[in-house]
């Protein structure tokens, strides 16, 4: 296998696990419809620096804001 043609495959690789990986970040912040579907389209769109801007703006808040932890739950009172 030419070197050229296992690097681009790397890359669609690595493009398509980042974009996952920016969709399945996605799905634990508490957006709006219209927000998913735009900071989707931007990880999507951006093949490898739009999962980074996705991650690294946080956009909405924590859907997990209104749950206890672990930690808290096994905590004695």
């Amino acid at each position: 296998m030419d070197a050229r043609i296992l690097l681009r495959i790397l890359l669609a690789v690595f493009a398509l696990v980042m974009a996952a990986a920016a969709l399945l970040y996605l799905r634990k912040r508490d957006l709006s419809l219209a927000g998913y579907a735009a900071w989707g389209a931007l990880a999507i769109c951006l093949p490898v620096l739009g999962p980074f801007l996705v991650i690294t703006a946080r956009p909405g808040g924590s859907a997990r804001d209104g749950q206890l932890s672990l930690r808290e739950l096994a905590e004695p009172k």
